[in-house]
């Protein structure tokens, strides 16, 4: 009995009318890769840059106020006149203003989230998850206005 030769198995990727064309979206992939590193590490060089820039036109500030005009201190003010300078009661309102708004909206995402995952009947979840969706089309400087004309007052004269 005569017995057949086979011939050795080759790269599978080089088989067929589409190995070539395997073969290229590999490196494609690997020349993307490479772009989107590159692209990464320059984001950061220029974040690097800007902070360099920022701290270097900062010295004659740092140098007339020193740390006092940002750290707390007995008398907090913001006079031009004078040449009184302090961005404390800036910092300490934006912290206060946010936690606020965190303390407010976080019960209220989550609820809203574990309801439309888990206790939500169906007909009621994709109309209802699609308003919820519809909500990050607004810009936040709307919600502001309706917070500062509308929210702020019903709190205000409530409590």
């Amino acid at each position: 009995m005569k017995q057949l030769r086979t011939a050795p198995l080759a790269d599978p990727a080089s088989i067929g009318p589409f190995g070539r064309l395997r073969r290229w979206y590999q490196h494609g992939d690997r020349a993307w890769q490479a772009l989107i590193v590159s692209m990464a590490l320059l984001a950061l060089a220029i974040m690097v840059a800007i902070g360099w820039q920022l701290w270097q036109s900062s010295s004659a500030a740092r140098a007339e106020f020193g740390l006092k005009f940002i750290l707390p201190a007995s008398a907090t003010s913001w006079d031009p006149v004078n040449n009184l300078f302090q961005s404390w009661p800036l910092i300490y309102g934006t912290l206060v203003t946010s936690l606020f708004a965190i303390l407010l909206a976080l019960p209220l995402g989550l609820g809203i989230a574990i309801f439309l995952a888990e206790l939500s009947p169906h007909w009621l979840r994709v109309p209802l998850g699609l308003l919820v969706e519809l909500l990050a089309a607004i810009p936040s400087v709307v919600y502001g206005l309706w917070g500062i004309f509308i929210f702020l007052p019903a709190v205000v004269t409530w409590v």
